[in-house]
């Protein structure tokens, strides 16, 4: 709730800054046009009448710049913040591939330990990786609580085999099966938090 009414206090705003922008364009054109029109360019005063034009005209030029400036720099933001969020929605697809295979090895009990020390280093590998993306610097409220989730997941997903494992008989005795359920449902909500955000940022544009 509190993500949807951001967004709509976000789109507000933007709407609030192009509206203010073409009533004032519309009032310097019509003043423009007055000047060039009725201005006593004939008079003594017209020196005065052409500064006056040419500061209205500077003052017009730079809030037009920094107007354009700010939305250039805004939609820039945006383009990394969704490009940021991509990225980390790609990485987790890898993680749960990568998971999902180990987790299918282990359920099959016939993996030398050595072997599966080897891979549970790689799986500790991928969640560090998982760990550079910042749920505070997503554009989605939604995507970033469940990010949050999905890396709790995978942190029990490692602790849990490392628990279960600690035994010596060189075979896994994990319950595979219920860890990765966990971690597949944190997957689930985070995949669909991500195709909503798309699918409302296709409808925004």
């Amino acid at each position: 709730m509190s993500g949807d009414f951001a967004k709509k206090a976000s789109k507000g705003w933007q709407f609030f800054q192009r509206a203010w922008f073409l009533p004032v364009a519309v009032i310097a054109l019509f003043l423009l046009v007055w000047a060039l029109i009725y201005a006593p360019w004939d008079s003594p005063a017209a020196p005065a009448w052409v500064q006056a034009i040419g500061s209205v005209a500077a003052i017009l030029s730079a809030v037009g710049i920094s107007y354009w400036q700010y939305h250039q720099t805004s939609r820039t933001n945006e383009d990394a913040a969704r490009e940021y969020m991509r990225r980390a929605h790609l990485d987790s697809a890898y993680a749960n591939g990568f998971i999902e295979a180990l987790s299918m090895v282990m359920v099959d009990g016939k993996i030398p330990r050595n072997r599966l020390d080897r891979m549970i280093r790689l799986v500790k590998a991928v969640y560090e990786d998982m760990r550079v993306y910042s749920h505070i610097q997503m554009p989605d409220q939604r995507f970033a609580a469940n990010w949050q989730t999905y890396l709790r997941s995978l942190r029990h997903f490692i602790e849990e085999i490392e628990r279960d494992y600690a035994d010596e008989t060189g075979r896994t005795q994990v319950d595979a099966a219920r860890h990765l359920e966990i971690f597949q449902s944190s997957s689930q909500m985070l995949n669909e938090a991500y195709d909503r955000f798309m699918v409302g940022t296709a409808r925004d544009n």
